[in-house]
């Protein structure tokens, strides 16, 4: 009989032992999963980002480089189409990291999403920048001398905005660091 009840109460130790550490502890599982979703959410943005990107760089580079045509009311528009789009997405995609703050035991997922939503944050900066720049160009985009005396006289609004890139770059590049060293996949 007792042999019988020692042997119980190791498996039922034994199965205590295996629920408390079984799952990887703490809510592993379930962030892994809102990690999962909210880098897909991120993926998503980042696609948009980049066509603004590629679509900026059309416009504006040209006109840095003296070609002013570029700058069309079309262009401008377009690309503040993008812009509201991308900052519409933000929220949500800073939620969807938000989500990891309230599990137990999972530190260096809550280490992978704050980083990425400092990667958000930083991108809504930037949008922001971009944004204000738009809205200047707006109302002279079809006026060729008003274009070529703003980006005379706005030289610095382009340093601004490669330092707002560069630290999205950074932050973006600090968060892979993260999830790269703490070795997380999902």
């Amino acid at each position: 009989m007792r042999k019988l009840l020692a042997l119980v109460m190791v498996s039922l130790l034994g199965i205590t032992v295996l629920a408390l550490v079984g799952c990887g502890g703490g809510d592993t599982g379930t962030a892994k999963e809102y990690l999962k979703t909210a880098d897909k959410a991120y993926k998503a943005m980042e696609k948009d980002m980049t066509e603004l990107q590629t679509s900026l760089t059309t416009v504006l580079g040209g006109a840095l480089s003296g070609n002013y045509a570029a700058v069309t009311p079309q262009a401008v528009q377009a690309a503040e189409a993008l812009v509201d789009k991308v900052l519409q997405q933000a929220p949500g995609v800073t939620a969807a990291y938000q989500k990891v703050d309230g599990l137990n035991g999972v530190e260096d997922y809550k280490a992978y999403a704050d980083a990425m939503k400092k990667v958000v944050s930083e991108q809504e900066q930037l949008l922001g920048e971009g944004k204000n720049l738009i809205g200047a160009l707006k109302p002279i985009a079809s006026d060729q001398a008003a274009l070529t005396a703003w980006f005379q006289s706005n030289s610095s609004t382009f340093m601004q905005l490669q330092e707002s890139a560069s630290k999205v770059t950074k932050a973006y590049e600090d968060a892979q660091q993260i999830k790269k060293d703490k070795n997380l996949t999902w």
